[in-house]
């Protein structure tokens, strides 16, 4: 691995509360690196950041990803990225009691705005301490003869949608 000489050297501070753990030490050390070459003030205020949460959600801002196989923060480009997944993926995880009820009612609020369930798991059940909990994993897909549109910028659970024609009404989940 290179090492990084700057010149002047550029000191990095971890907070005492904050756990040094390499992917922190080397967000500060990225933080600082681009605040040292950059004359953006948003990338100048990456070495302020004083939450870790923060530092890296600012970076994966500005397109730095953490690779853990790796151990090292990496630049990616829109090249790299593979197109969006027409699936939409959700994850159930609750009381046991509750996980195949409250996946039932999911799946049929969500087929109710357009979109089909096209894969159910069975509950999985949790280890320990959390063994009275279980998880369901459930894959949708938009029915081709829907006609709710996302609205731009929207999420997909409890947005605005609007129909092909109407003017802007409001529906949520």
């Amino acid at each position: 691995m290179p090492i990084l000489r700057l010149d002047p050297p550029i000191e990095i501070s971890i907070p005492k509360r904050m756990r040094r753990t390499d992917k922190l030490l080397k967000a500060r050390t990225l933080a600082a690196v681009l605040a040292h070459d950059s004359s953006d003030s948003p990338i100048k205020e990456l070495q302020n950041i004083p939450d870790k949460e923060q530092l890296y959600q600012t970076l994966n801002k500005h397109h730095y990803c953490w690779n853990s196989q790796g151990k090292r923060w990496e630049k990616l480009t829109f090249e790299d990225a593979d197109s969006p997944s027409e699936v939409v993926r959700i994850r159930i995880w609750t009381d046991s009691r509750y996980t195949k009820d409250i996946a039932e009612e999911l799946i049929s609020s969500l087929a109710a705005k357009g979109l089909r369930c096209v894969s159910k798991s069975t509950p999985y059940p949790c280890r320990k301490p959390n063994q009275l909990e279980s998880r369901i994993y459930l894959d949708f897909l938009k029915n081709p003869e829907s006609d709710i549109q996302p609205e731009n910028g929207s999420a997909v659970l409890g947005a605005k949608h609007t129909k092909k024609g109407d003017i802007n009404p409001q529906r949520t989940l």
